[in-house]
């Protein structure tokens, strides 16, 4: 199932949120392996291959993560809104991830989580060309305001942007059900 949702922060928040992901360092290549991040380099560097974009994690309960950061009240605002929304069916905030995709990115399918049980939340701060592809060929266009949910085992991938240069998105993974 995959449900979205309109309209949850106004323009000015979405400005300030993406000024200060311009301004926050430690963005990386989006990947839990440092390996994986070692092969990503060397094909854009050797084999001339996309880039898959930049994250940034912010907060991630597994791991002990939680950076001192605006951006985690903002994403927690989301959830908290979300959250009432679903009446608290989606129960608790797993991580945190930031994304930035310019127009040369390429990324590819994967699940936030294999497991059932966890909810992925894809919000989107300004309006752009790219989205949110699942595997099943539905593809949901970026929106400003508007936050995609959806079981974490769907494959799915964000999609860069062709026509305008650069897309910002949040990932929340949650535990709970949509």
């Amino acid at each position: 199932m995959i449900n979205t949702i309109d309209n949850l922060l106004p323009h000015e928040i979405n400005l300030k949120i993406i000024n200060h992901l311009l301004n926050t360092p430690n963005w990386s290549f989006p990947s839990d392996d440092f390996e994986e991040k070692k092969h990503q380099l060397n094909n854009m560097l050797y084999k001339n291959k996309k880039n898959a974009g930049f994250m940034l994690m912010t907060f991630d309960s597994t791991r002990d993560i939680n950076l001192n950061t605006p951006l985690n009240i903002y994403a927690e605002i989301i959830f908290y809104k979300i959250q009432q929304l679903y009446n608290n069916k989606i129960k608790n905030i797993i991580r945190f991830y930031w994304n930035y995709y310019d127009n040369s990115a390429s990324m590819i399918f994967h699940q936030d989580m294999v497991e059932k049980g966890y909810v992925s939340i894809v919000y989107n701060m300004h309006d752009n060309d790219g989205g949110t592809e699942f595997k099943d060929d539905k593809f949901i266009k970026s929106k400003e305001g508007q936050a995609i949910l959806f079981e974490s085992n769907l494959f799915h991938r964000g999609v860069a942007p062709k026509k305008t240069n650069h897309r910002f998105s949040l990932n929340i993974l949650t535990t709970g059900e949509i």
